[in-house]
């Protein structure tokens, strides 16, 4: 019977390819398609931040993902899933109504000052 021997080669720590990191040397999420490591409700909340207003509609954070992150402008579909889940799930998030007349589609999203 044969003995089989493996070589043990030391391996190589895994290192994002330089064309992926900026020039402060961090990852480049908006270049990309690496997930970005925010959960949903800061990436949710990094879009109410960045419009600079307390409320936002679904749209408005799809459109804020997928503008910021190559990740989202790539993948097709369970993140979208990801975000209602959070605001609907998370109390951190309130839904607010659109006023009668207001012309848009879906509510918008606050957050919680309960939460």
């Amino acid at each position: 019977q044969k003995s089989i021997t493996f070589s043990r080669k030391k391996r190589k720590s895994c290192q994002p390819l330089p064309h992926l990191i900026d020039s402060a040397g961090q990852i480049d999420y908006h270049a990309t398609n690496m997930k970005p490591p925010l959960s949903y409700a800061q990436l949710i909340m990094d879009a109410m931040a960045e419009r600079q207003v307390d409320k936002i509609t679904l749209s408005e954070i799809y459109e804020y993902a997928a503008r910021r992150y190559a990740y989202y402008r790539s993948s097709k579909g369970p993140w979208k899933n990801s975000i209602r889940h959070n605001l609907s799930c998370n109390q951190l998030f309130k839904r607010v109504p659109r006023k009668n007349g207001e012309k848009g589609k879906g509510s918008y999203w606050t957050l919680n000052d309960a939460g």
